[in-house]
């Protein structure tokens, strides 16, 4: 499964506008979860690649190819997430 199939799956797009209309409308949990979640990557990713590239192949009973690709989109997200940290610790040091 790839990341554009992922990305374009029904289930995905149906929950992505869901928690869109649901922002819009001033549901704040749905902040508290997406901060939740960005602040926990590191942890969310060591967990799916572990599931993913350790146990599945292993284990016939864990789905593989979800937990790869789970995988891979949180390690995109972690990616973003580390040059954001980088970006703004430079501009921290540009504003000193």
């Amino acid at each position: 499964m790839s990341v554009r199939e992922v990305l374009t799956d029904p289930l995905t797009v149906a929950l992505s506008s869901a928690a869109a209309l649901l922002h819009m409308l001033g549901v704040g949990w749905i902040e508290a979860v997406v901060a939740v979640v960005w602040t926990q990557l590191p942890t969310i990713f060591t967990m799916l690649s572990i599931s993913g590239f350790t146990l599945a192949p292993e284990l016939g009973w864990l789905p593989e190819e979800p937990l790869t690709a789970a995988a891979l989109v949180v390690a995109g997200l972690y990616v973003v997430k580390l040059s954001d940290d980088v970006i703004d610790q430079i501009q921290e040091r540009l504003d000193r």
